[in-house]
């Protein structure tokens, strides 16, 4: 569902921005600007954003997907040590108090997993 709250572009990645969603026009109360290169295209939309009810267009409003990636340390049995609390990648170094030879690096696009990877703890304690 479309947050207009939140920043927006089209479903094909094109910047745009929601300049309001109270148009008095029972169908389309939201006006959107679209980058269009040097100018931006005008476009009227209903409230989910959508070009099209009956299927899925590549000019939609979409809300900018967010991704986050969060680290947990392995240790040398492949035991995840830190599953209560998922960190980024600074914090999980700092607090990395077993010297975990690897980290599972997971990426997170709108908070469901997307990734994941066994990566080298390159600062592993010597």
């Amino acid at each position: 569902m479309l947050d207009p709250t939140k920043p927006v572009q089209t479903r094909d990645g094109r910047k745009a921005r929601i300049v309001c969603t109270d148009f008095r026009n029972n169908n389309y109360p939201m006006i959107v600007l679209i980058d269009a290169g040097a100018n931006e295209k005008i476009e009227f939309r209903p409230v989910d954003g959508q070009v099209h009810s009956s299927r899925v267009s590549d000019m939609d409003i979409i809300n900018i997907p967010v991704e986050t990636i969060l680290y947990y340390q392995v240790d040398t049995d492949g035991q995840i040590k830190s599953m209560g609390k998922t960190e980024p990648y600074d914090a999980a170094i700092e607090n990395d108090f077993w010297c975990s030879p690897k980290l599972l690096k997971i990426t997170f696009i709108d908070d469901m997993p997307s990734r994941v990877e066994l990566i080298e703890n390159k600062w592993r304690c010597k």
